[in-house]
């Protein structure tokens, strides 16, 4: 089964706090661990009476999201998990009926949050999941989790932390798949009750998909080319220093001139030989690619 969780942990003495996003996320760290691989929990049933709290957390957490979510995950698809019954807790994308396709439509939508707004209905719902959840995840994957929140709560800039938090949603739903990736049964024999059938949204046609990649840079240059750039993709330069340079959306695919202002040019050059560029594409994970300035 596919582990997604496979980063350094932190771990220590940790608060969740949901709120405004002037509150911190979480406490101090006060030691870090080595990298760990995630492994299933050996859970092979739960009882139909914690299935059936399982949706009904889905359906709290939705109504505090953004209108995206709230699309996404309307009373039709929500059912249609239930129905499900315990394939719900496969691993699954963001088409799937799955708990997993539910967080991965945060991490979606989070990595594509236009507002301050949005944003923070989107953390508030998948903070209520996590607090949920939680306790059914392993040592390790918490701490990841932890780490990635605490991240977050370092960066000052909300469409930062959005990009933060859009991680996050990432790695809990690796934390969930390797709760969950043994169930095969109930416990209890309880059919849910009967609901008239919704036909699900057609899945998205499989799209060929090639990273975008850095041409050479040389230093002080106003221009940075690109390549494989995906049409519609939003992209932040960020200097060695993690200091946000240049946000912009691609306007065309493949081959992209990107011009930079003097003082994007000084910000990116000053003391630095590295920058990375970080890609939110449709129907793909945010991803970072990392260049050098030569």
């Amino acid at each position: 089964m596919k582990k997604r969780i496979l980063r350094g942990l932190l771990v220590g003495t940790v608060a969740v706090v949901v709120g405004s996003s002037a509150e911190p996320l979480l406490g101090m760290v006060t030691q870090r661990e080595a990298i760990v691989t995630a492994q299933a929990s050996g859970v092979t049933s739960i009882s139909q009476s914690q299935f059936t709290s399982d949706i009904e957390i889905l359906r709290e957490a939705v109504r505090t999201s953004s209108d995206y979510i709230r699309d996404r995950m309307d009373i039709g698809t929500i059912n249609n998990i239930r129905d499900a019954g315990i394939d719900a807790y496969a691993d699954g994308d963001r088409d799937s009926l799955t708990f997993t396709g539910t967080f991965e439509d945060y991490s979606y939508s989070l990595g594509l949050e236009d507002t301050n707004i949005e944003f923070n209905q989107d953390r508030q719902g998948i903070l209520v999941l996590y607090r949920y959840f939680q306790d059914r995840f392993s040592a390790s994957d918490n701490a990841t989790l932890k780490r990635d929140l605490i991240a977050v709560d370092r960066d000052e800039d909300w469409e930062d932390q959005a990009q933060g938090m859009a991680l996050f949603a990432d790695d809990l739903a690796g934390a969930f798949n390797n709760y969950a990736q043994d169930l095969v049964r109930f416990t209890e024999d309880i059919v849910p009750e009967p609901v008239a059938p919704i036909p699900a949204p057609k899945p998205d046609k499989p799209v060929k998909f090639k990273k975008l990649t850095v041409s050479r840079y040389r230093r002080n240059a106003k221009k940075l080319t690109v390549k494989h750039a995906p049409k519609g993709a939003r992209v932040v330069i960020k200097n060695q220093k993690h200091k946000v340079v240049k946000r912009l959306t691609l306007t065309k695919k493949g081959k992209v001139t990107i011009r930079l202002s003097k003082a994007q040019v000084k910000k990116l050059n000053k003391v630095n030989k590295k920058f990375t560029l970080v890609v939110v594409a449709k129907h793909h994970r945010t991803y970072t690619v990392n260049a050098t300035i030569k």
